[in-house]
């Protein structure tokens, strides 16, 4: 079992213990553990809402999600063509401007590239996230989540996702 921490400083190592399930229970908790370094209570239902928020952006038509002619095909654009109000909810301060993702801003270019380059594709309209879930935490205290997507023909993906916790929590 690993239990994700939120880093108080410097690079640190989740705590880790091990079992089997022939032992009459799991090893105590370091005692050194402190309450302030666990996640802050309703990180889970943050996170499930979060899914919901990006289910509920993705499930309108490429032309009401972002400045797009038609809502079929690719359309190029950057965080001020994303006009939806349900799909600015999923950026701090309803913001897109304010995610960075792998040094790359909310957008589509030429070339696909852009943090949620998918919002700007009609093949991701009806798309639903679930099964989102904490893996770790950066040492600036953002999450990392990883998540399931399952398209409109019922086709599934396991993705890795940076968030910020305040982008989860801007409901």
């Amino acid at each position: 079992m690993t239990v994700r921490t939120v880093p108080t400083g410097g690079t640190v190592s989740p705590i880790s213990i091990s079992f089997r399930s022939a032992d009459p229970s799991p090893p105590a908790l370091p005692a050194t553990l402190a309450a302030a370094q666990l996640p802050p209570a309703g990180t889970s239902q943050a996170v499930a809402a979060l899914m919901d928020r990006l289910s509920a952006c993705y499930a309108l038509t490429l032309s009401q999600r972002v400045n797009a002619p038609s809502d079929t095909g690719s359309v190029t654009g950057g965080p001020a063509d994303v006009i939806a109000a349900v799909c600015r909810t999923l950026f701090v301060n309803d913001d897109p401007a304010s995610y960075l993702s792998g040094g790359l801003r909310v957008g589509r270019d030429a070339s696909n590239a852009g943090a949620f380059a998918s919002l700007y594709r009609s093949a991701a309209t009806g798309v639903k996230f679930d099964r989102g879930q904490l893996e770790f935490y950066r040492d600036n205290a953002d999450l990392v989540l990883s998540y399931r997507t399952v398209d409109a023909t019922s086709g599934s993906a396991t993705r890795p996702s940076s968030r910020a916790m305040e982008a989860a929590r801007s409901s």
